[in-house]
């Protein structure tokens, strides 16, 4: 799976290399290389709640909370919730998954599938039956297949 962190947490630990390295640490490096920055509510996330946390192919974290979805570039938090997404019903959400495409994948507490692509959030419709509107648990096959 790329770049696959999951935690429930009450505050947000966000890792940064010290030696430079953008796109993740060696576990053999020392521990001396690794700084910690604890990000709250009180730095900008919608929550200390957190129930996923995902690092797309670009880099993006994805966090998901109660309180909506947000993702950090490495340098601000956007916060998405019902306030600025009107195809919400609530803010609840549980996951966040990948395609090998590059379209990001969002499960909701009472929203149903909901993907983001190219900068355009959209509810995801079933072309065979009934989706949820509660989806507590994705996954990208070896296939492709959602």
């Amino acid at each position: 799976m790329k770049g696959h962190l999951a935690f429930v947490l009450f505050s947000f630990f966000i890792v940064k290399i010290a030696c430079g390295q953008e796109a993740g640490f060696d576990p053999k490096d020392p521990i001396r290389n690794i700084s910690l920055a604890q990000w709250t509510a009180e730095d900008g996330l919608s929550s200390n709640n957190l129930t996923h946390v995902f690092q797309d192919s670009k880099g993006l974290l994805w966090i998901t909370s109660f309180n909506g979805v947000m993702m950090y570039d490495g340098e601000r938090v956007e916060i998405y919730d019902i306030n600025n997404l009107d195809l919400l019903e609530t803010d609840g959400f549980y996951t966040v998954t990948e395609d090998d495409n590059g379209v990001i994948y969002l499960g909701s507490q009472g929203s149903g599938l909901i993907k983001y692509f190219n900068g355009t959030f959209s509810k995801v419709e079933s072309r065979s039956g009934h989706l949820p509107k509660s989806i507590p648990s994705l996954l990208v096959s070896q296939t492709g297949a959602l």
